[in-house]
């Protein structure tokens, strides 16, 4: 009964460093999300219209990066093998 009780804590002690790890990684993703759209938003697209671009070539290609953006940030929510376990 102690090995199975001390296994459980082994194994809720890991998903709790995952989940912390996880939690910070998370943080850093959206601090570099916003800091990125306010990029896009701010002067980026100011700037492809100014040197002759589209526009709409733009809202495209930001469109695009966001997806990307939202993509990676859905892959590092999936639960992790040492989570599901627990």
């Amino acid at each position: 009964m102690s090995d199975t009780i001390r296994q459980l804590e082994q194994r809720v002690g890991l998903a709790v460093k995952r989940l912390s790890k996880l939690a910070a990684e998370k943080q850093q993703l959206e601090a570099e999300l916003r800091l990125l759209k306010e990029t896009l938003d701010g002067n980026g697209a100011g700037l492809e219209v100014e040197q002759g671009g589209d526009s709409d070539g733009w809202r495209s290609t930001r469109h695009e990066l966001l997806q990307l953006i939202r993509q990676t940030l859905e892959e590092s929510r999936e639960p992790d093998s040492i989570a599901d376990g627990v």
